[in-house]
């Protein structure tokens, strides 16, 4: 571990991984989490203009009703005319009219005077006699239109438009349609006391829920989002949730998980209020981070991998070097040459090549020198030994000699002895004289041992 965490390839991956990776990482999650922010931002300000104008779209849409409602006190269906009905209960009473037009007549301006409205009704409150007109030939139930239900607000204030939240189309059966309906009551105001006011009879009518889609269809609710439009009291006029009529206690509340938004509806004195799950709301966000985050991985992985390559093509020369030297260390001169290069490495690695060329060399010099040294010495030492060898062996035959009471023998082997003695001694060339004097007593010992022998 130690030789691990101190080589060369190592601390280079490391500097080049910290020094690639750091940067990347840290430019990566920055220009992420600056993304996501700016993202985040955008689409809740996007929605927030978007829940303003649904909020004042909404507003102007019970407006707009409420000036349908106000028909029943104009002289024409254009607006003109606007002035007080002097004869209202006599033209509802007696004649059955509503602005010089019959009831029915009247009621079909109300149904025609805007496409979203379904079902126009008027209850004459004399003896509550019913006129109604729709746009389709639907059969009616009459039992069970909620007009008691209906008259409760408009009892209360006679004078106010009363808004019904959505609810099932029940009167016209098999039509299964969602409905807002809107109730306005007819005042006489020919009677010179009109601190009580005197109805005369009640406009209703019905508009499809549907007129509320386009409002809302930029929004793009999913499953798990919320909307609810309310009144100041809490109570719920339309909702994608399907609980129209009911009174939401913690509709003004905000929800964990949800992004909530809301706009003032001031015709209602309510809200219009958004809750929009953030999970479905930031899914592509995610979908985006999830890609962006895989991008960096896939980066860091082709610089780790980049980084351990480039570490490698550096180290392993090094490597080589390093094997070779320990080799060459362990006595062993007998190493292929290095491959070179223009780089420092490869001047490393022709400059050991010299080395190990040069030391082999004066390796083999110094080898051959001590060789020669040692034949020399081996030869003398061989020099040495010969002549005591030779001198030994002639000095046993002359004791033998002696021995044997030949004396004379002993003589010449004796003098035998002196002469080779001297010529090993001096190691040079023997003079003429000394040669023949060699051949001399060669000769006699020769004609001696021969006498000996035959003795």
């Amino acid at each position: 571990m130690r030789r691990w965490s101190h080589s060369l390839f190592v601390r280079f991956s490391t500097a080049f991984l910290l020094v690639g990776l750091l940067p990347l990482i840290a430019l990566s999650v920055f220009s992420l989490k600056t993304f996501t922010s700016h993202v985040e931002k955008n689409t809740v300000n996007n929605l927030e203009q978007m829940v303003y104008y649904m909020g004042y779209n909404l507003d102007n849409l019970y407006s707009d009703y409420n000036e349908v409602s106000k028909l029943m006190y104009v002289g024409t269906t254009d607006g003109s005319g606007l002035g007080t009905n002097q004869s209202a209960g006599v033209n509802v009473n007696e004649h059955e009219r509503i602005n010089q037009m019959s009831i029915d007549d009247f009621l079909s301006t109300v149904l025609y005077s805007d496409t979203s409205i379904r079902n126009a009704f008027f209850v004459r409150t004399s003896d509550g006699k019913l006129y109604r007109q729709t746009r389709d030939n639907k059969a009616f139930d009459p039992d069970m239109l909620p007009l008691a239900e209906w008259e409760v607000p408009l009892r209360r204030n006679p004078r106010q438009l009363a808004i019904f939240p959505t609810h099932d189309e029940s009167y016209y059966p098999r039509t299964g349609g969602k409905v807002l309906t809107f109730g306005r009551n007819l005042i006489d105001t020919s009677g010179s006391d009109l601190r009580v006011p005197k109805v005369v009879g009640t406009l209703f009518f019905d508009v499809d829920s549907s007129v509320f889609d386009p409002l809302f269809r930029e929004l793009n609710l999913g499953s798990k989002d919320e909307l609810y439009v309310l009144d100041g009291n809490g109570y719920v006029y339309y909702s994608n949730r399907g609980d129209a009529g009911q009174r939401v206690k913690n509709a003004f509340d905000s929800k964990p998980g949800m992004l909530s938004l809301s706009q003032e509806i001031p015709f209602l004195d309510g809200k219009v209020i958004v809750r929009i799950s953030k999970g479905d709301l930031y899914e592509r966000l995610t979908s985006t981070r999830t890609a962006v985050l895989v991008a960096i991985a896939i980066c860091s992985a082709v610089l780790i991998g980049m980084g351990v390559w480039f570490s490698r093509r550096l180290s392993n020369p090094i490597r080589g070097v390093i094997k070779q030297m320990v080799r060459v260390e362990s006595g062993n001169l007998d190493v292929e040459p290095l491959p070179g290069g223009l780089d420092e490495v490869g001047r490393l690695s022709h400059g050991f090549n010299r080395m190990v060329e040069r030391l082999r060399t004066f390796i083999d010099e110094a080898y051959v020198a001590e060789i020669k040294q040692k034949q020399t010495e081996l030869n003398a030492l061989k020099s040495q030994i010969r002549p005591h060898y030779l001198y030994n062996t002639l000095e046993v035959i002359r004791m033998n000699a002696v021995a044997s009471d030949a004396d004379e023998v002993g003589d010449m082997i004796l003098s035998l002895s002196k002469q080779l003695k001297y010529v090993i001694t001096e190691r040079t060339g023997c003079p003429s004289g000394a040669s023949s004097s060699i051949w001399t007593i060669i000769s006699t010992s020769s004609r001696y041992g021969s006498k000996i022998g035959s003795s």
